[in-house]
């Protein structure tokens, strides 16, 4: 075989295993988290750890809940910061009217604090 033949059938057999590499990878790889819901947990691409992660670089205290706001009280009486900033990024159901009212008192027991509400399911 001369040397430019082999040359095209190893750039052709490069070129086919690129393709099949690119094939399989797409089909395995799958389709994006289907919870399109913003998280201090997920860092793909709805996920905002690194704002949280970058919050904590930057000396603020990061508290990530999963509970209702109604246990709110009792989890920050213990460590008191000296400003509260609290954020609710798209929540699975609708915040309630009880809910409100708890996060609004808690908030007026801490003079100063900010409140960040954003997504859907937000309502005054």
């Amino acid at each position: 075989m001369r040397a430019r033949t082999e040359v095209v059938i190893a750039l052709g057999a490069a070129a086919a295993l690129i393709v099949l590499a690119f094939a399989t990878g797409s089909r395995l790889r799958g389709g994006d988290d289907p919870d399109m819901r913003p998280s201090s947990f997920g860092a793909g691409r709805q996920g905002v750890r690194a704002l949280a992660d970058a919050a904590e670089r930057l000396g603020v205290t990061v508290e990530r809940w999963r509970e209702r706001p109604q246990r709110f009280a009792e989890r920050t009486s213990k460590a008191r910061p000296a400003r509260l900033r609290f954020a609710v990024l798209s929540p699975g159901q609708d915040v309630t009217a009880a809910e409100r009212a708890e996060v609004v008192r808690l908030a007026l027991q801490r003079p100063g604090a900010d409140l960040i509400l954003a997504g859907e399911g937000q309502s005054p």
